[in-house]
């Protein structure tokens, strides 16, 4: 769904549209997870094996991390549904990437959950984790910090790359991928 705001408004909005995105279907979302998730889970795994002495305990440890695997689909899958709402508004001077309200909730309660486990158990890590992923449920990227663009036809979406590793993924449709594409081209220099 994309609206078109033609009036001048006090944001200056000029698109807007909405986008579902199936967590385990788009490729370029499995390929964020294996980075985000698949590779630091491999590292484990290859000093499991590499350097315990006990295959017992290798055999226990593959056994946890297939099943934190598991749990972690089973719960996507059954709390979002298997799918990720986002919400894109696109301006003369930036794109602002955001979750849809109905799944933010959902992410504040997940987020909020982290952070209190981690703060019960001690584990910095989880806290940290939990609050990242609280901060980034809306993104905000300025045109003019864009250095590169890669447009993916097949899969209707637009990877923008900013300053310093910062990257945004802009996901549309069929029917709307060449109206943004033809916005973003206009405001990239």
């Amino acid at each position: 769904m994309i609206k078109k705001d033609n009036i001048m408004n006090k944001d200056n909005i000029q698109l807007r549209w909405q986008s579902k995105i199936s967590i385990f279907a788009n490729t370029t979302v499995l390929k964020q997870l294996f980075i985000a998730i698949g590779i630091p889970f491999l590292v484990v795994i290859f000093v499991l094996l590499m350097f315990n002495q006990e295959p017992l305990y290798t055999l226990y440890a593959l056994i946890l991390i297939g099943s934190l695997f598991l749990l972690t689909a089973l719960l996507i899958r059954f709390l979002y549904r298997g799918v990720y709402e986002v919400e894109y508004l696109l301006y003369d001077d930036k794109i602002i990437s955001r979750t849809v309200t109905s799944q933010r909730k959902k992410n504040n309660i997940v987020n909020r959950l982290a952070i209190f486990l981690g703060i019960l158990s001690a584990n910095p890590t989880v806290i940290g984790a939990g609050m990242l992923a609280n901060a980034r449920q809306s993104e905000t990227l300025v045109f003019a910090n864009v250095k590169k663009v890669k447009y993916e036809p097949s899969k209707y979406t637009i990877t923008l790359y900013g300053k310093s590793l910062i990257k945004l993924i802009v996901f549309c449709d069929k029917e709307n991928y060449q109206t943004v594409v033809d916005a973003i081209a206009l405001r990239i220099k």
